[in-house]
């Protein structure tokens, strides 16, 4: 199975996972692990979170910009959360370590 040929071009009318489940009849699960595979190996399937959510295969280099902004923030707020929790660790009785 080729995802991306169930995922439409352009950020217009981007297909959500639940749709993708349902043409594929695949778990998100293997869904998701499909897409990050297709995109390291170069396939420009970019996600919006927005009021149109979904996968969508960039069409412009705008669209492929735009999506690696967004991961560029989401990479940002997910080293906060981290060292926060690292933070934590230090309060449990055990001390910390990983």
């Amino acid at each position: 199975m080729n995802i991306e040929d169930f995922i439409p071009e352009g950020a217009e009318s981007p297909v959500t996972a639940k749709e993708l489940r349902q043409r594929t009849g695949a778990d998100v699960r293997v869904i998701t692990a499909a897409i990050q595979a297709r995109r390291r190996a170069g396939v420009p399937i970019c996600a919006r979170r927005d009021e149109n959510p979904g996968y969508f295969i960039a069409e412009t280099s705008e669209e492929l910009q735009a999506y690696c902004k967004r991961l560029k923030h989401e990479e940002a707020e997910l080293r906060k959360t981290r060292k926060a929790c690292e933070k934590l660790i230090t309060k449990f009785p055990e001390g910390g370590g990983e």
